[in-house]
């Protein structure tokens, strides 16, 4: 009997990843897919090539290449080609008749697939894939910290969606008049929405849903990796093929170290770096780690973020090893014995389901950074060298307290994912 079929869509290979580790928790009940809706092709590229080697079925949406190179007529151009994209996406969900379509994000280039997938009455579901560091370091469109371009960018796109949408519905229900059939409204929203906690309902990360379509889930890397462990403490011979897989010595402390991509902000000029002096930013940090440990005493692992370019070898002079996408990034957490990251990152979430111990550090001038310690129950930040050197040294002495509260996780959370899903 052939199985439901049921569509992951991630907008990066970093979602990607994401959703892939909960396939053999859905896929004895669904056939399971990947879809893309984007105009970066490099991006989507990486998309359909890891799926290729994984043999996933995937499908990407180019929603750029239609008119790309021809005249454009302001409004009338982009009804044209949003009726064109009805058509493909009508089309695929006729073809392939999937159960359930799953999104990380919902960005303005999503709405119309989910208009059409409501109208066929396929369940769409909203699973964010990491924190709401955006929601809490950018802040709404008042806040000082978005550029002023980027605010009528926004503004402009939503004048856009509500007039195209508005054109849309008054079509839909023409139609309904002229066939004689019941009219029904299709909104470009999901049906159901999962966030991590209660945190991200009060500060309004689901704002602008159906209140009773919000459902708390829990982030999935709570149980993936507190399982994961389990497993690698029971099994020395996994512990054995791990270290050998990332070329790491047993009896060297691991130091894991997660970096936080300052050249990628939004252009604020008075905070974003160049990627040279990202690259600065962080050999001193890496400089200072090795004022406390030597090569000999201990591995830092780098873990670059998912999609990154090969930016970071200059550190190699330094003993860090660097770790890409052909990397896990929970077994690298997992094998670790000190972990290192910036208060935003989603990968803290690995690091108190194990509840190895951690130093969240923020040197930059970026002090709305800090903003996630609340989120994250984080205890304290580290702004300054003198601060990371003395935590360091008790680290090394085993006399570092704790920097988090993590009494609360829900280690089964994936089961509330699962669950959820349905």
């Amino acid at each position: 009997m052939q199985k439901p079929k049921i569509y992951f869509v991630p907008h990066y290979i970093g979602s990607l990843k994401h959703f892939e580790r909960l396939i053999p928790y859905v896929g004895e009940k669904y056939d399971v897919g990947f879809l893309a809706i984007d105009k970066n092709i490099e991006r989507s590229r990486a998309l359909a090539e890891y799926c290729k080697n994984k043999k996933y079925e995937f499908k990407f949406f180019d929603i750029e290449s239609s008119g790309a190179k021809r005249f454009r007529m302001p409004f009338f151009t982009g009804m044209s080609e949003r009726y064109k994209q009805c058509e493909i996406y009508r089309n695929f969900l006729n073809a392939k008749k999937p159960q359930k379509i799953i999104f990380t994000k919902t960005w303005y280039h999503h709405n119309l697939f989910l208009r059409e997938a409501n109208k066929k009455d396929v369940e769409t579901i909203l699973l964010f894939f990491t924190g709401p560091t955006h929601h809490l370091v950018y802040g709404s469109l008042s806040s000082r910290t978005v550029p002023i371009g980027r605010k009528l960018k926004i503004i402009f796109k939503r004048i856009q969606q509500f007039v195209t949408d508005f054109v849309f519905h008054t079509i839909d229900f023409m139609y309904s008049i002229q066939k004689s059939i019941q009219y029904k409204k299709n909104v470009s929203q999901p049906n159901k929405i999962g966030i991590f906690n209660e945190y991200e309902r009060t500060i309004g990360r689901a704002g602008g849903y159906d209140a009773k379509s919000v459902c708390v889930v829990g982030s999935p890397d709570f149980q993936i990796t507190h399982e994961l462990k389990s497993k690698i403490n029971a099994n020395r011979s996994l512990r054995s093929d791990l270290l050998g897989k990332y070329g790491l010595n047993e009896n060297k402390l691991k130091i894991l170290f997660i970096i936080y991509r300052f050249y990628s902000l939004p252009p604020l000029a008075e905070h974003r770096m160049s990627i040279q002096e990202h690259l600065s930013h962080h050999q001193g940090i890496l400089r200072t780690i090795r004022t406390v440990f030597s090569e000999k005493e201990a591995d830092i692992l780098l873990k670059m973020h998912p999609g990154e370019k090969m930016i970071y070898d200059s550190y190699k002079n330094l003993g860090v090893k660097i770790y890409h996408d052909e990397s896990r990034t929970d077994e690298l957490v997992c094998l670790s014995d000190l972990y290192i990251a910036d208060p935003t990152t989603h990968v803290n979430n690995m690091a108190f389901a194990i509840g190895i111990p951690a130093l969240f550090i923020n040197f930059s001038k970026l002090h709305f950074l800090n903003n996630l310690m609340e989120y994250f129950h984080i205890k304290h930040i580290v702004t300054d060298r003198e601060d990371f050197i003395e935590k360091l040294r008790q680290f090394k002495q085993g006399a570092l307290e704790k920097q988090y509260e993590n009494s609360s996780i829900d280690f089964g959370s994936v089961d509330n994912l699962i669950k959820f899903i349905g």
